[in-house]
């Protein structure tokens, strides 16, 4: 009867054990909500009023030098740009306001990341064929972020099937920092795949951290048939961007490249394309 009593405990406890594994402490999703921000493009006509604009997420990574920035690049990128643009800008947005903005009014309260003009070392690196785009905004920001997020850079320390994983990003363009759990499903085709319930547009570029508050991946697309499934692109490709930014030399201001999905998104949907319309007339 003893052993019997013991094994049930050991049970128990065991079970406790895993179950606290499935979350990540109030404190930490604090923190990720200070690491990540608004990414907002805005196209603009020839008389530079505000035609038209998309909203997507973003997160700061820890870096003991610089500043770095990341996001999916279809957010910032111009491939579904209305015809008559004349010129495009990126900007972000701190905090937890749930501030309009949306409305060009309020536009003011952000901080543009692109152009950025004068002399700098080069200050983003793009990697189109997994939809990622790193800036480094240590000449942009006055103020470095305190919680920026770590980057989990090997292979093997990446999730496994079944793993609990945790999101925020800016839902529809509307609900802003807005926090969801799930699970790794599978992993496939170089995505892990999660079954985030409050995932949508605006959520592109969010950051996916598991329950030790490491970043495991970027959330990138999702299927369009209404099932939870969701693609998050390993922070595996993410950490030789940085290496590359960081090993940049200085060099002349570029133009960001129009984006076409490849074929890999076939069947998906971009989830940040675009969150909303502006129209400041």
């Amino acid at each position: 009867m003893k052993k019997i009593f013991l094994v049930i405990f050991v049970a128990i406890i065991i079970s406790a054990l895993n179950a606290r594994t499935n979350f990540i402490a109030a404190d930490d999703i604090d923190k990720l909500k200070k690491a990540s921000v608004i990414v907002i493009t805005l196209f603009y006509d020839s008389k530079d009023n505000i035609i038209a604009g998309k909203i997507g997420t973003g997160f700061f990574i820890e870096d003991p030098e610089d500043c770095m920035l990341v996001t999916a690049f279809h957010v910032v990128s111009d491939f579904d740009a209305p015809t008559d643009t004349k010129d495009m800008e990126i900007a972000i947005s701190f905090g937890y306001e749930r501030n309009e903005i949306v409305n060009p009014k309020n536009l003011k309260n952000l901080t543009s990341i692109y152009p950025f003009s004068g002399k700098y070392d080069k200050y983003y690196e793009v990697d189109a064929d997994y939809d990622l785009i790193v800036f480094n905004l240590k000449n942009i920001l006055k103020k470095k972020p305190t919680d920026a997020i770590s980057l989990v850079k090997k292979s093997k320390d990446l999730p496994s099937i079944g793993d609990y994983v945790a999101t925020i990003g800016h839902t529809e363009g509307k609900i802003f920092y807005n926090f969801g759990e799930g699970k790794v499903t599978t992993l496939q085709n170089q995505n892990i795949i999660t079954n985030f319930p409050n995932v949508s547009f605006g959520n592109s570029g969010g950051c996916v951290v598991n329950n030790d508050y490491d970043c495991i991946g970027l959330l990138d697309a999702k299927l369009t048939s209404g099932a939870l499934v969701q693609f998050v692109i390993p922070s595996t490709y993410i950490y030789p961007l940085v290496l590359k930014l960081q090993a940049s030399s200085k060099g002349e201001e570029k133009t960001l490249k129009n984006y076409t999905p490849s074929d890999e998104y076939k069947g998906q949907v971009i989830i940040g394309d675009p969150g909303f319309i502006l129209k400041s007339k």
